[in-house]
């Protein structure tokens, strides 16, 4: 079959649907019914991608998706963020760039256990950036540091998009889990590096004075605060790793040691569980519509051999791998102005993943990047959500937000350039996991 039939039927719909402002998951799910009835069978195919729809969602690894949302729902309620970002003040409040230093090492902790990038921000930015502003800092810098430091919650585990991705491409989610932990890691440690360098040459970013000298008993006293979250940590990360738990059920466990927490910090009430409860209901639905459209887009497209067509004409182009690999990233930026993360991601997998498979590179490597690169649409105008969570937030204007957000997109780049080179960033942690489960 002619590929250009399908591709031109995919855009314009697309377009139509999305510029008429229809829900995204709406838009996918009438663009695939479009592709089936037009060029794959019809009515018999469309019961097939039912049935595909069904047998997907009734896994062991999609039950995995609400509880981590639970789990991130009760943190977000407990104060618990406040907590982290006060214990991790009295250890970095001295380094070079003083309390930013803390926005970065308190995202990436509580990414741990979050799983979502607009929760991380949010809770950390809610108590950092009152704070920093008005002790001096400088209120494009803590902006920036919140929005890019934000972004490690879709990629320091357990991670909703690493998740969706194996769920949708059948890869091991402990793998992608561990593969994620090094990357993210690094792209924390960047952050604060970048933050030291760039405050350390503008010492007016931040106040003149530099926070006060905390005693060795008062750090050690801190962590009463931050233990809860590292524990979470160790339960989740810990058990995935070690071969004790499968993903899925280290989400059961975290969430009920979450409730454990707030009940032993007396933090537990039928409000705080109610509106938990609502939230992981409302963010579950809006994922798994997302999910279900995009899956009746992938079904149609793979009914009209676009994908093994489009990755058979890549491979025939006389062009280092590299090329092919610079102009998916490329697309994937592009498209991180138009829609989300998630959306994004479900939306192209059915044709980016054959090419990727096709030039040799690995599943769970090409994951983790893919998160990276998604990440970027999190910080990019005019539909990054990270961006409107704190412009929610702090009511600072977006413009502000994106100019401090700016020097994060391409620290992103770069830390998909070193995943490139040296792969084994991510899948070395992946290949000396004792029982790799999920």
């Amino acid at each position: 079959m002619d590929i250009a039939g399908p591709i031109i039927v995919v855009f314009v719909c697309l377009a139509v649907m999305m510029l008429s402002g229809h829900l995204i998951a709406f838009a996918l799910a009438v663009t695939g019914l479009v592709l089936i009835y037009t060029f794959a069978g019809g009515a018999a195919m469309a019961a097939m991608a039912v049935d595909k729809i069904y047998h997907t969602f009734d896994s062991y690894v999609f039950m995995a998706v609400p509880m981590y949302i639970f789990m991130g729902e009760l943190i977000l309620r407990s104060r618990l963020g406040d907590d982290l970002y006060t214990g991790m003040a009295a250890w970095l409040g001295r380094l070079p760039g003083g309390l930013v230093q803390t926005n970065v090492a308190s995202c990436a902790m509580f990414a741990a256990i979050s799983g979502s990038s607009a929760a991380t921000a949010a809770t950390i930015g809610t108590v950092a950036y009152p704070q920093q502003t008005q002790r001096g800092y400088d209120s494009q810098l803590v902006l920036g540091s919140l929005s890019g430091s934000g972004t490690l919650g879709l990629l320091i585990p357990p991670s909703l998009s690493l998740l969706i991705y194996g769920g949708l491409v059948g890869e091991s989610i402990g793998k992608l889990f561990m593969g994620g932990m090094i990357p993210g890691i690094m792209m924390a440690i960047i952050f604060m590096l970048y933050l030291g360098i760039r405050c350390s040459l503008q010492p007016h970013l931040v106040p003149p004075k530099k926070e006060e000298a905390v005693s060795w008993k008062t750090k050690l006293m801190s962590f009463r605060l931050v233990w809860p979250i590292v524990f979470l940590m160790m339960v989740i990360l810990g058990g995935i790793y070690m071969g004790v738990m499968t993903p899925t059920e280290a989400a059961g466990v975290g969430g009920i040691a979450a409730l454990a927490i707030m009940a032993g910090k007396r933090r537990l009430s039928w409000p705080t569980l109610r509106d938990s409860l609502l939230g992981t209901a409302r963010t579950s639905a809006m994922l798994f519509f997302v999910i279900m459209g995009a899956m009746v887009l992938s079904f149609g497209l793979t009914c009209t051999g676009m994908p093994r067509q489009l990755a058979s004409i890549v491979l025939a182009f006389d062009v280092p791998r590299l090329v092919i690999f610079m102009m998916i990233c490329l697309m994937y930026l592009g498209l991180g102005c138009l829609m989300g993360a998630i959306e994004m991601m479900v939306m192209t997998l059915a044709i980016v993943y054959p090419v990727i498979l096709a030039l040799g590179f690995d599943s769970v490597w090409f994951g983790v990047v893919l998160t990276m690169l998604i990440e970027e649409a999190q910080i990019t105008p005019p539909v990054g959500f990270n961006l409107f969570v704190l412009h929610g937030i702090t009511k600072r204007p977006i413009s502000e937000i994106v100019k401090g957000s700016i020097p994060y997109f391409f620290m992103l780049l770069v830390g998909v350039g070193l995943l490139y080179a040296f792969p084994q960033l991510v899948l070395w942690l992946p290949n000396t996991m004792i029982t790799p489960m999920g």
